[in-house]
């Protein structure tokens, strides 16, 4: 296939025509919605028993698995997606190889590593779905490694969280200490529900990897709680953490918000991310149970996740010292 000249967004054999979207094959051009989403379900629905070309099969995991998942969840798919398509838009699913992957994960881990090795979990993830539909027989990337990328070790001291906190508005300011005190991830921190605090705690259900957890309530985790409350206390809603009008407040939302304070405050590579990462390893210095707060099933993990942010103390020996006959010659 050529490469098109226009449409480039749109899927191979799919074009936007008098306001229309179409599906070309072999000359004819049959007739899609004007509707893009409806339109996408169409020709999903017409290429998917053939499995007709990598576009279509992404398309269709697009259009059918991915608002499955968390709406963060959901548009990052659609962006890596969107990547996926222009690497592989002259392919067939069954014409990839593992060679190929291995090429196009390699060509962008040049220039963003952790980016190349969300592409190829994002591609095999489709592939896996594409074996269940039995648009091929097996899974192109399930030898393909990922790109080795140093883990990031990046420790939050006390004096930089205080001054972002001081720097950000309050809603950010109690996030913060929630996400710390409870040490879940943001996605988590964000879901919770009024309903999900009690007496006893907080309960979340993690979104990653399904896992139920009741943080036990301490004052400090009641002051928080009651500080947030107070601050849209004329409009109730469903979440303890929401905006005037009572609806969630949203991921990229409060990201934006965080990065606004973290510059006020002059702070520099601090991310949301961070902040678990800082209340596990304290909970393990001050010998708390961290795997537990953190989730993980077993201690090799929670061990992995703290170790990258520790430094270890070591004593200096003193220095050496005069002999006496040295001293008295002296």
């Amino acid at each position: 296939m050529r490469p098109r000249k226009n449409n480039r967004n749109l899927p191979a054999r799919m074009y936007l025509k008098h306001g229309r979207y179409w599906y070309v094959e072999r000359g004819q051009w049959h007739k899609l919605s004007k509707d893009y989403a409806e339109a996408l379900q169409q020709y999903a629905n017409r290429t998917a028993a053939s499995g007709s070309g990598m576009p279509a099969l992404i398309d269709r995991f697009l259009i059918e698995v991915a608002p499955k998942k968390t709406a963060k969840t959901e548009k990052e798919y659609k962006r890596l997606g969107k990547l996926l398509k222009e690497n592989f838009a002259e392919f067939q699913p069954r014409q990839i190889k593992p060679h190929h992957v291995a090429k196009a994960i390699d060509d962008e881990a040049k220039t963003a590593p952790v980016q190349a090795n969300r592409l190829r979990q994002l591609l095999s993830v489709i592939f896996a779905h594409a074996v269940r539909w039995g648009v091929i027989d097996a899974n192109p990337c399930r030898d393909v490694r990922g790109i080795s990328v140093k883990k990031r070790d990046r420790y939050i001291t006390d004096d930089e969280f205080a001054a972002v906190k001081a720097a950000a508005n309050p809603a950010i300011s109690c996030i913060m200490d929630f996400c710390y005190l409870t040490a879940q991830r943001i996605s988590d921190v964000l879901k919770v529900k009024l309903s999900e605090i009690s007496d006893d705690g907080v309960y979340f259900q993690q979104g990653k990897t399904g896992k139920k957890l009741l943080v036990q309530m301490t004052p400090d985790l009641d002051e928080v709680i009651k500080q947030t409350k107070k601050l849209h206390n004329k409009v109730r809603g469903l979440t303890l953490f929401h905006g005037r009008g009572g609806k969630p407040y949203g991921y990229f939302g409060v990201s934006a918000m965080f990065r606004r304070a973290c510059k006020s405050a002059g702070v520099k590579d601090f991310h949301l991310h961070d902040i678990r990462a800082k209340a596990l390893t304290d909970a393990e210095r001050q010998g708390l149970d961290a795997q537990r707060l953190a989730g993980h099933k077993n201690r090799t993990m929670t061990e992995h996740y703290i170790k990258a942010r520790e430094t270890e103390e070591a004593t200096p020996p003193s220095l050496p010292k005069k002999s006496a006959k040295v001293l008295d010659s002296n």
